[in-house]
């Protein structure tokens, strides 16, 4: 029997237990952990441009984090008035930051 990986997987979390906790991950800089454990994970190394989990302060109070669901048909790329977001093989969303503005219309 074979089983078939469902590759539009996604996260789903529970913005009452995210903490936004943050560490070191042996950089001068701080990380997101959520977001440096995956790319961990994944790549093997502590990347934020790596991470398929992104954690958005919306208020001082609330972290809610977003994670890639690997749309058949990406709003996030519709979205982008710079045409900054493109779909790679593996479905997850490659940011061009020479041409994204910051406008975030990608994540609303």
């Amino acid at each position: 029997m074979s089983v078939k990986k469902n590759v539009h997987s996604f996260i789903i979390v529970d913005p009452e237990l995210c903490t936004g906790c943050e560490s070191y991950f042996g950089t001068p800089v701080k990380r997101k952990t959520c977001e440096s454990v995956c790319s961990f994970v994944h790549d093997g190394e502590f990347n934020p441009m790596n991470t398929r989990i992104h954690r958005v302060r919306i208020e001082p109070i609330l972290n809610v984090s977003l994670a890639c669901q690997k749309c058949e048909s990406p709003p996030c790329i519709k979205a982008c008035p710079e045409k900054a977001l493109d779909k790679a093989e593996d479905g997850s969303i490659v940011v061009d930051d020479d041409k994204c503005n910051g406008c975030a219309y990608c994540i609303e």
